[in-house]
């Protein structure tokens, strides 16, 4: 059973927003303002109606009085699904009904209605095209009538009412662009997060996976080399006995503190910044070559002073610990029993070196292995900014790591 199951990652890519959201589709007749305009229509055309019925005069007017209504009641239905349509039959009836003059306010109310519809669906520059068009019709024959009077307050008004029409169906429909690009927008942001959340998880998973096996693989070797020597000192060395069982009481202790505190930090919601001030840094390097000596690893050792492992942050210091927790992990593993560290600061860099021996054996059981401790390494150092060197030869093994260190001013 795995501790941290495998999960596919999938990042969403958010969709761009479109130009200008239309009014299409199966359920287009039950927007809010068609449907107060088909009420608005249906109230002219019944008006209309109504005035045709009582009609007097009644002959070829009464005719052409309830063709216009008829006409004006099938663009009030069509006018959602064929705009342009509508817009042309229903300029060329403005003009018949504003001649024949019993139903032209009726006419020109449906007229209108369609403009508007037009105006929600199609560029703003093609309403104004539509929109002049209409009002071109609408004026021109109405100047005709009144026998050439360009100013009457009948054709003025139509030029008016039709410019208003226009200009709050290009309002609306940019108000609603404005609208669905704020959701699009918002909808955008929602993925980011959650994409950087995943990340953020991965990456989190791929520290821990590290720290387990930094810890795992120190410790792990440390009992089976103590269990192995317990064993062969039994019966004749009782003493050398009980001190590998006493080792290996305080490796499997550690390991679970370990343990512990990396399942606490899952459970726990606060800054990584707090995780790295509770896991072991610089300071606690001393313990660590004093473990590996319990395992029998002779370590020569050139470390930095207190002072100096003071002008080193805590998220290098953790690095620094670990590259180190896995190095000699390897030079016990692989090497002869003898290892070389150094740890030196330059003047804007940490310089980490360990060296061991290894027999010919063991560098094809190297070169065999999985080689996760030298990923961990090199993932470890580069998530620092610092740089990973491997030199293998066949007698001896290097590992140098550097990491890149802001001194303080005034220090030297």
């Amino acid at each position: 059973m795995r501790l941290f199951p495998r999960r596919r990652l999938e990042v969403k890519q958010p969709v761009a927003a479109p130009h200008a959201p239309a009014i299409r589709g199966r359920y287009a007749w039950l927007d809010p303002w068609e449907l107060v305009f088909d009420a608005t229509g249906m109230v002219a055309i019944g008006v209309g109606a109504h005035a045709a019925a009582t009609d007097v005069s009644g002959g070829s007017g009464t005719v052409w009085s309830c063709a216009l209504l008829l006409i004006s009641a099938t663009a009030l239905v069509g006018r959602r699904w064929q705009t342009v349509s509508t817009m042309v039959v229903m300029s060329l009836a403005g003009i018949i009904a504003a001649l024949q003059g019993s139903v032209a306010l009726p006419v020109w109310i449906v007229a209108q209605v369609c403009l508007f519809s037009f105006g929600l669906r199609r560029p703003w520059r093609t309403t104004a095209v539509a929109a002049a068009a209409l009002a071109a019709c609408l004026y021109g024959t109405t100047v005709f009538r009144a026998q050439g009077s360009p100013l009457a307050a009948e054709s003025l008004l139509l030029l008016t009412w039709t410019a208003a029409v226009a200009g709050c169906a290009v309002a609306v429909k940019a108000q609603r662009r404005n609208v669905q690009n704020l959701i699009e927008r918002s909808a955008q942001l929602i993925l980011s997060r959650e994409r950087e959340v995943e990340l953020r998880v991965v990456e989190e998973r791929l520290r821990i996976a590290r720290d387990l096996h930094d810890v795992v693989a120190h410790n792990i070797a440390a009992i089976s080399v103590q269990a192995g020597a317990a064993k062969v000192n039994l019966r004749t060395n009782p003493v050398e006995s009980e001190r590998s069982l006493a080792v290996i009481r305080s490796a499997s202790r550690d390991v679970l503190v370990e343990i512990q505190e990396i399942l606490a930090i899952l459970r726990r919601e606060e800054d990584d910044d707090d995780d790295v001030q509770r896991t072991a840094g610089l300071g606690a390097v001393v313990d660590l070559l004093r473990s590996f000596d319990l395992l029998g690893l002779t370590i020569e050792s050139d470390l930095l002073t207190i002072e100096a492992m003071g002008l080193v942050d805590n998220a290098t210091g953790v690095a620094v610990y670990r590259v180190l927790q896995e190095g000699l992990t390897n030079a016990h593993k692989h090497g002869l029993g003898h290892a070389r560290v150094r740890l030196a600061l330059t003047d804007d860099a940490l310089v980490l070196q360990i060296e061991n021996a290894r027999s010919q054996w063991s560098e094809g059981a190297t070169a065999s292995s999985s080689g996760f401790g030298l990923i961990g390494i090199r993932e470890r150092v580069r998530a620092q900014g610092g740089e990973t060197v491997v030199t293998e030869r066949p007698s001896m093994f290097l590992l140098e790591v550097t990491f890149p260190v802001a001194r303080a001013a005034g220090c030297s």
